[in-house]
């Protein structure tokens, strides 16, 4: 019986000795190369974000079925976007949405159409900060840009939202 080999002193040494198998694995999930390679490549990615942990392990074998167990949940996670991709892509009969799709997407645009003539219509500082939340900026940010104090940010945010509601009446949710 021979003892078990002891840890990986790096992580590359780990991956050199694994990839072949990691590989393996992958591939028997996903059934496509470039998938496969994309799984391997996470899930080395993820061990060595948590390589202070791995390398806690007491033996060479831990390690690798550590690496292995992410490789397979990278794997598993490529399929579960692939499956949401073709839900997406066929409707409930099973044939592609794509009238669906496109009414949709037309719907949207014109919404769109819609709320950038509104905020256009707005006064200049409220379309700045408008403009500025629209790009993800919080209230501290937005006051400090346009030199004006948090909660007026916050009132401009506010009372766009009370003409874009007056505007275009539907689903406001999520506010």
């Amino acid at each position: 019986m021979s003892s078990p080999q002891p840890p990986y002193d790096d992580i590359e040494a780990l991956i050199s000795a694994a990839h072949h198998q990691c590989g393996g694995v992958a591939y028997r999930i996903v059934r496509n190369y470039a998938d496969a390679e994309d799984a391997v490549q996470s899930a080395c990615i993820k061990v060595l974000e948590k390589w202070p942990e791995v390398n806690g392990f007491s033996t060479a074998g831990r390690q690798r079925a550590y690496l292995l167990r992410a490789v397979r949940n990278e794997a598993l996670q490529i399929l579960r976007k692939r499956k949401r991709w073709k839900e997406q892509d066929l409707g409930e009969s099973g044939d592609p949405g794509i009238p669906e799709r496109l009414a949709e997407l037309a719907r949207d645009a014109k919404a769109l159409r819609i709320a950038l003539k509104v905020i256009d219509e707005m006064p200049a500082v409220r379309q700045r900060v408008v403009k500025l939340w629209l790009n993800n900026r919080g209230y501290g940010e937005i006051a400090a840009l346009q030199n004006i104090s948090v909660s007026t940010a916050r009132s401009h945010i506010s009372n766009a939202r009370k003409h874009l509601r007056r505007a275009m009446p539907g689903d406001w949710e999520g506010e």
